[in-house]
């Protein structure tokens, strides 16, 4: 399969893991590994919605939040990253207002 082949695929398959192919596979699976990547539909760990159709997510290694925009026509990465923050004042800033109530219960720092 070429690269252009694998671009133009989704990257998201029924089992949350990316599609590649068997050679670049590896051959175990982190145990922190998400179900779903975070550029996914339904990635689990969604904190809000934000107004202007973008999305607050808590990344998969749990050190940041990240504000991602939505790109409904691309279907390989529908979800791409704009900022990232570790803590809530800094979110509070970059994210649209007003803020949704899941945002304003968020601890000041997500520690890891």
């Amino acid at each position: 399969m070429s690269d252009r082949n694998l671009r133009s695929e989704s990257l998201c398959n029924a089992t949350g893991t990316p599609d590649l192919p068997p050679a670049a596979k590896p051959s175990i699976a982190a145990s922190n590994a998400p179900t779903r990547p975070e550029y996914c539909e339904d990635y689990p760990h969604v904190v809000a919605f934000l107004s202007d159709g973008s999305r607050v997510i808590e990344c998969s290694d749990g050190i940041q939040w990240a504000i991602q925009t939505h790109r409904p026509d691309d279907s390989n990465m529908p979800w791409r990253y704009k900022y990232f923050f570790r803590s809530k004042e800094g979110l509070l800033f970059y994210a649209p207002k007003p803020h949704p109530p899941e945002l304003l219960a968020l601890p000041d720092w997500l520690a890891a």
